[in-house]
């Protein structure tokens, strides 16, 4: 790679105490000194509960669970909204968040085969590769590429070199790309799961001899794809990690399917929102399958829809408010708390019914921002309460521009022109313009297939003009023009120029919707009690039986 090759060795605690230092040149994450003060709590238990007292416990544990538990959220390439994407920096600030979600992140090879965790295909979106000579991020006769730069191009000592902070906000200058090790060691002892999206085949090998080298656990990660030929080395090498497929289409879940995924030892089935039914639902979860909905969003998408259904996780997409979201999901109960028929969220100002619960949770309302100084959603605490502040209703910025836009009819199987085909995403490269793969696109950074698109601002629909053959930054700047932003789109420290899959789902655009933050009625089925008859019995016997047993204790001491 051209350029100067700097060695950078910035040293990170993590929230576990581990203190390690990203290594320049063989990326290495060596532990350099832990020191705590475990305590053996058997002793306790036993003397408390008896000889078979955790039997007890865990029965009045298990009668007890709501039907509708919390939803975990897979916070998307580490929280990119705050800070710059997949960096450890972004993954302080969620930690910071208290919310204790997943991380997912997003891994690819260097040239000297190292796992680094990096998103795009290419570089020039989220690093300064474009500044250094030869590397101008334009696919011109000047690249010595012949096309944009990517990981496996260069080494880590080179990846290792660039800037990948500045281009979120100059106060991130500076941050170095990490290793998928140095990950793994920032998010020791947290209980923050690691989810890992395989980009690339050859991985297998490279996380098993992290996991042997390390003696990292096996539990701190989960593996996912969206492709499963993507897990063949993972099943052999490492069958006791939790894994995800990801599927495509919701047709493919059959019975033989998921028996098959079953039998290999999967974790859970990843999906796409569209098509998600009741009954697809009930058969994912009556194979023992967590069901991980990807991508989903606000209330104008189909993740609020999902809850009652029963979904367990889901990617937290850009969109998403983390004030009234994210800070308040040990609050999302799903029940319907004011007996008006549909799920609630505890304490915020809008449920799915638009009425606050009768009465709040007090632990919930407590966390709400209700002081919220009108700047438009800015994503910044102004009033310095230290909630990010709610979105202003009558305001729109470039934030609202995310991965979630609305694409209706790719991958529909109608052909209509200047479609040319319709493979089912399939096939690469054939000029399927309807698959909404990047692949299929005509350019890296995919074009529009034309027509009008409808851009909702404050409930005021502007219609956009775009031409077949479009860029997406063509796109980006005809919408910025309509709704009076910056064409740059300063707000997400984003370049017309490589805005790439970052602004649109997989390449291919037929039209958006920008629209303000809201929320929709959601039928639920009939409330569950969060303890049942029984499980109240069960409370009473395990209650009664420790005051027994410490009673005895007590009679014991004094005697």
């Amino acid at each position: 790679m051209a350029g100067s090759i700097v060695e950078i060795r910035p040293v990170y605690r993590s929230p576990s105490g581990r203190t390690f230092a990203q290594d320049g040149l063989t990326g290495a994450a060596a532990p350099m000194r832990r020191e705590a003060a475990e305590e053996d709590s058997c002793d306790m238990n036993v003397s408390l509960f008896g000889r078979h007292g955790w039997v007890v416990f865990v029965l009045f544990a298990v009668v007890s669970l709501p039907a509708y538990g919390d939803l975990i959220g897979a916070l998307h390439r580490g929280g990119r909204i705050q800070g710059p994407e997949n960096t450890l920096e972004v993954f302080q600030l969620s930690l910071d968040l208290g919310v204790n979600p997943w991380f997912e992140t997003d891994t690819w090879v260097s040239s000297d085969g190292v796992l680094v965790i990096h998103h795009d295909l290419d570089m020039c979106r989220t690093t300064n590769i474009g500044t250094l000579p030869g590397f101008d991020c334009v696919v011109a006769a000047n690249n010595p590429l012949g096309r944009l730069p990517w990981i496996r191009d260069f080494t880590l000592a080179e990846l290792k070199a660039l800037d990948v902070g500045s281009w979120f906000s100059p106060a991130f200058a500076g941050a170095v790309m990490p290793t998928l090790e140095e990950a793994m060691f920032f998010l020791d002892g947290t209980g923050v799961p690691l989810l890992i999206e395989i980009k690339s085949t050859g991985q297998a090998p490279l996380i098993e001899e992290i996991l042997t080298r390390t003696g990292l656990s096996a539990d701190n990660i989960i593996i996912w794809a969206r492709e499963p030929y993507l897990y063949d080395q993972f099943y052999v090498l490492l069958p006791g990690v939790r894994q995800i497929t990801g599927i495509v289409a919701q047709s493919v879940v059959t019975d033989a399917f998921l028996a098959d995924r079953a039998a290999k030892g999967d974790f859970g089935i990843g999906f796409t929102p569209a098509g998600l039914t009741q009954e697809l639902m009930d058969k994912i979860h009556s194979y023992g399958f967590l069901s991980y909905s990807v991508p989903a969003s606000n209330g104008q998408d189909p993740v609020l829809q999902q809850i009652p259904l029963g979904i367990d996780a889901f990617h937290v997409t850009d969109e998403l408010d983390w004030e009234q979201f994210l800070s308040t999901r040990p609050c999302l109960d799903r029940l319907d708390n004011d007996g008006d028929g549909f799920a609630d969220f505890d304490g915020i100002d809008f449920d799915f019914d638009g009425i606050p619960d009768v009465p709040p949770d007090p632990a919930c309302a407590a966390r709400l921002d209700t002081s919220e100084v009108a700047e438009c959603q800015d994503l910044i605490d102004n009033d310095g309460d230290g909630f990010i502040d709610l979105a202003d209703s009558a305001c729109v910025t470039p934030n609202s521009l995310s991965e979630t836009v609305f694409v209706p009819s790719c991958g529909d199987g109608i052909i209509s022109a200047p479609e040319t085909c319709d493979d089912g995403n399939v096939l690469a490269g054939d000029g399927c313009y309807s698959s909404c793969r990047i692949e299929d696109s005509v350019e890296l950074f995919g074009v529009a297939e034309g027509g009008s698109v409808s851009v909702t601002v404050s409930s005021v629909v502007i219609p956009v003009t775009t031409n077949f053959g479009e860029t997406a930054a063509q796109v980006v700047a005809n919408l910025a023009t309509a709704v009076n932003v910056d064409p740059t789109l300063q707000g997400l420290g984003l370049s017309a120029a490589g805005i790439g899959d970052s602004l649109f789902t997989d390449g291919i655009i037929d039209s958006l919707t920008i629209s303000d933050v809201g929320l929709s009625d959601v039928p639920l089925p009939a409330a569950v009690p969060a303890l049942t008859p029984m499980s109240w019995l069960v409370l009473a016997f395990s209650l009664a039986g420790c005051w027994a047993l410490v009673s005895r204790h007590r009679q014991r001491e004094l005697s």
